[in-house]
């Protein structure tokens, strides 16, 4: 089995994605970008944290085992002193140091280098997966797709709520400084969780 860095969490857990879909240089990127639907699929950051440390930490995986290997038996805010500790090393923009399923949506997706042709939000991705469907001429495969996961909608922020009333406000005010590009590029409130 794959050993991880004993610094964090490794990209290397889908070297068969980036294996398939790696880009060859800049020039592939633009092309692309001027042929193919691209889209991405945003969420508040709070949300996102949460959903993390409950399909990821929570479940039995590489990744909770790792987490307990360095941090024992895992919390919540463990988990948030986690992120923030692999985030020290965070420059302007680049945070290459957190795990992809809690870094900031920036760093993760070149929202300032590429042209995406569809940004959605979580809460309006079944409204939205249809008319990205058309786009691509899949519309037909619309009723077949269901979205699974179960961390979206009402039921995410409650559970949000709840794990942030756990944290002291500083923690969660240092989670709002990480995140601060994605709230304001996104349109998100960050006070519906820390002012509560």
């Amino acid at each position: 089995e794959e050993q991880l860095p004993a610094n964090g969490y490794s990209n290397k857990m889908y070297g068969w994605t980036l294996d398939r879909f790696r880009v060859e240089n800049d020039q592939m990127v633009r092309n692309l970008e001027n042929t193919a639907v691209s889209f991405s699929i945003v969420r508040h950051p709070f949300e996102r944290i949460v959903s993390a440390y409950e399909n990821k930490i929570l479940i039995e995986s590489r990744l909770s085992r790792h987490f307990e290997q360095l941090f024992g038996k895992p919390t919540f805010l463990k988990y948030v002193n986690m992120i923030l500790q692999d985030s020290s090393s965070c420059s302007l923009n680049l945070c290459q140091s957190l795990n992809e399923h809690w870094r900031p949506f920036l760093s993760t997706c070149s929202y300032c280098d590429m042209s995406y042709t569809v940004i959605t939000k979580m809460e309006n991705v079944d409204r939205d997966r249809k008319i990205i469907l058309d786009m691509v001429g899949a519309g037909d495969l619309f009723k077949e797709l269901v979205h699974e996961n179960q961390s979206a909608g009402d039921r995410i922020k409650n559970v949000t709520m709840d794990y942030f009333r756990q944290l002291p406000r500083v923690l969660g005010e240092r989670l709002r400084d990480l995140y601060w590009t994605d709230f304001q590029m996104f349109g998100y409130d960050h006070n519906i969780y820390l002012n509560q």
